[in-house]
């Protein structure tokens, strides 16, 4: 398994932010957390549902981990989902803010220069997500997927459908008339 010693990112990223007391086993258990080829740009210190963790920004996510003794946890919030980041300065710390739908996530307690750097990353990131000329804060819905067309007819349709006939004929559904006239259509197809 990594370690955040042989993750350049990880290393890097922790001696940029001016405060990781109180998260060295979050920063210690990071990869862990991690999805391969995730790479790590900005840690914050916080505290998010009244538990201490990190706050950590990578290319494709938000993510804060909680890892501690009796507790261990990540919330995501995948970047091309997020809809509002925003940055509250308090008296010695602040909040990060991240909106994801109707859902607003708190990350109080957060080092300022920290939590500035990583909302104005975050920021750059989100809108990287978006097409080009996409207002801040609006969700891009992709295009559903390809549908195929549906293949032509196969050789047994004016079987089955003379079968179907034959049935709905049997129960009633349709008259002798009704019955003659599409059986008719249906061997004139063939």
């Amino acid at each position: 398994m990594d370690t955040p010693e042989s993750r350049p990112d990880i290393a890097a990223a922790v001696e940029a932010a001016s405060v990781t007391l109180g998260a060295k086993r979050e920063i210690r258990e990071l990869p862990g957390y991690l999805h391969v080829g995730e790479v790590v740009t900005h840690l914050a210190v916080g505290e998010f549902a009244r538990k201490a963790g990190l706050l950590v920004l990578t290319g494709q996510r938000l993510l804060f981990v909680v890892h501690g003794v009796s507790r261990k946890a990540a919330d995501a919030f995948p970047l091309a989902h997020v809809v509002t980041l925003e940055w509250k300065a308090r008296m010695l710390t602040g909040e990060v803010i991240i909106g994801v739908g109707n859902v607003r996530a708190v990350v109080k307690g957060v080092n300022q220069a920290d939590g500035k750097r990583l909302v104005d990353a975050a920021r750059a990131a989100v809108q990287a997500t978006r097409p080009p000329g996409t207002p801040p804060g609006m969700v891009v819905v992709p295009p559903p997927a390809y549908t195929p067309p549906r293949p032509p007819p196969v050789a047994d349709e004016p079987r089955e459908t003379l079968r179907r006939l034959r049935e709905w004929h049997a129960e009633g559904l349709i008259t002798a008339e009704e019955y003659a006239a599409k059986r008719a259509e249906v061997l004139g197809r063939i």
